[in-house]
């Protein structure tokens, strides 16, 4: 509805036009979601600002997510160098964990620094959303090192962000089904139990968080319980 009143300022627009591309990908609208993401992109104006590392970071993410690995790393640069410039350290610590996890994806072992990177910064960042979603990465960027200690350990503690921020964060059941997961497969079952009891008894679980009652259904295939996992 505000993207329908006359006279809005250009970088005004893009932003809108970017959180509207945001919420129509969780809503599960990924054509509209890229389309609002186009046009936010093409309504930057020409001198680099805040808003461009906004637009082009949420473009990156979402190339990410549908594998688009080599695009994704152009749009992080660009959200990274353009982000550096203008301090938006929520910005800079997203795009930082999909360049990146992307890298690490493509063969690149230099760009694992990068998702530790933006877990130091997002640490600072009110968005708890940033947080998640790049301790939910680095995770999946160990694990596809093969350094499965180093994954075990960003699992416990990302974690410990669940009691108090809950599954509700956008990303929180991403994190949560990440990090139990890794315990799964590195044995830690009881350790697994302990946290899937504290995210799912006696709440009520929708969406992504529905990924986590299958989690559970592979600890108890793990420890032999067929009926259980039944």
């Amino acid at each position: 509805e505000a993207l329908q009143g006359p006279g809005i300022p250009r970088p005004a627009r893009a932003s809108a036009l970017e959180r509207l591309g945001c919420f129509l990908w969780e809503a599960g609208q990924n054509g509209r979601s890229q389309a609002a993401y186009a046009e936010a992109a093409a309504t930057l104006e020409p001198e680099v600002t805040a808003c461009h590392a906004q637009v082009w970071g949420a473009m990156a993410r979402g190339t990410f997510i549908m594998a688009e690995f080599d695009e994704a790393i152009r749009l992080a640069d660009r959200a990274i160098a353009a982000a550096r410039e203008h301090g938006t350290v929520a910005v800079l610590a997203d795009a930082l964990t999909t360049r990146g996890t992307a890298g690490v994806f493509l063969g690149d072992p230099r760009a694992l620094d990068l998702p530790g990177e933006g877990v130091r910064l997002a640490r600072d960042v009110e968005d708890r959303v940033v947080l998640c979603r790049s301790y939910a990465n680095l995770i999946v960027a160990y694990e596809f090192s093969s350094m499965p200690a180093e994954a075990s350990a960003a699992a416990l503690e990302g974690l410990t962000l669940l009691p108090e921020y809950g599954l509700e964060l956008p990303v929180g059941a991403a994190l949560a089904c990440n990090a139990t997961n890794m315990l799964i497969r590195r044995g830690q079952y009881a350790r697994c139990e302990e946290v899937l009891a504290e995210l799912l008894d006696g709440r009520i679980t929708q969406g992504q968080g529905l990924h986590l009652h299958l989690e559970r259904v592979e600890l108890h295939l793990a420890r032999g319980d067929t009926e259980a996992a039944r």
